[in-house]
């Protein structure tokens, strides 16, 4: 990764932690780590994991995908604890960020957003837990 990756991380990891709210901090860093890990070498790609792992709400597979590395390869370095995983794609993090968003104000939440999370690959389960309402708000 180069010293200009390495900045933006670290730009992005400033402002995520001012966003008051933990599910919509993890979302942003998420995303943020999903574009960046492409490019990011493994001991990059380990603290990465790290810092979405301590959020506690994905399993090691989970973050894996976000970071691009096994789950077998996290599973060595991150401390064991009880995690909840479910059917997750990346591709959908932008979306669950909307929709935790809207969450957060109030708004009701967008259909269209809702269907591109799942189509991207996640379950309604593993969405709602990621953007923290019951399923039934998923589905209703």
């Amino acid at each position: 990764m180069s010293i200009e990756h390495a900045y933006q991380i670290s730009i992005a990891i400033e402002e995520a932690r001012k966003i008051e709210d933990k599910h919509l901090r993890h979302l942003v860093l998420a995303d943020k780590f999903w574009k960046v890990s492409a490019l990011a070498e493994k001991s990059h790609k380990l603290e990465l994991a790290a810092e979405l792992d301590s959020y506690g709400l994905m399993s090691l597979n989970q973050i894996g995908k976000v970071v691009r590395l096994a789950p077998g390869t996290l599973a060595r370095v991150l401390p064991k604890k009880p995690r909840k995983g479910g059917r997750f794609q990346p591709e959908s993090l932008r979306a669950l960020t909307l929709l935790r968003r809207q969450r957060l104000s109030g708004a009701p939440l967008s259909a269209s957003v809702k269907e591109t999370a799942i189509e991207a690959g996640t379950s309604a389960s593993a969405a709602s837990r990621l953007i923290g309402v019951c399923d039934y708000h998923l589905y209703s």
